[in-house]
């Protein structure tokens, strides 16, 4: 489909406000010299896309911090049944041979298990996020330089 198609289909799928909408890379990508990118027309149909944080690690930390139970014994993730095609390809990539900190990438379908990793960077967690955090008043003069 053309990206004006497919802007028009999001506008009628959509039944709710979204605060976020994430694109890849390539969505903004010139295609020729004066031809809009994809996000440049998503955006005419007031659909804007923030570029998706590709970072390959963090984003698979991000995976392991969610599906790790919780002190109420849950994960902060879920797939709902209607996701198949979610449940059958993310649980089945294997490790790369090249980085074992990362998923095979070659020849495997990891669509999904990219696009919810770019989702999982957009709104990341610590593990320590029931830790607080050390107040610094900025007001306060350095005690070195007098500011």
């Amino acid at each position: 489909m053309e990206a004006t198609e497919v802007a028009s289909n999001i506008i009628d799928m959509e039944n709710e406000q979204v605060h976020i909408r994430i694109g890849d890379h390539d969505m903004f990508a010139r295609r020729g010299h004066s031809a809009p990118t994809i996000a440049e027309t998503f955006a005419d149909y007031f659909l804007y896309l923030t570029r998706a944080d590709k970072a390959r690690i963090q984003g698979k930390m991000q995976f392991h911090k969610r599906l790790r139970i919780q002190e109420d014994g849950e994960p902060s993730i879920y797939w709902f049944d209607n996701c198949r095609h979610s449940i059958r390809t993310i649980p089945a990539l294997p490790y790369s041979t090249r980085n074992p900190e990362d998923v095979e990438t070659k020849n495997v379908e990891d669509h999904l298990y990219d696009s919810t990793r770019y989702l999982l960077m957009a709104r990341p967690i610590g593990f320590n996020e029931d830790k607080p955090r050390k107040v610094v008043d900025v007001h306060k003069k350095n005690k070195y330089t007098g500011y």
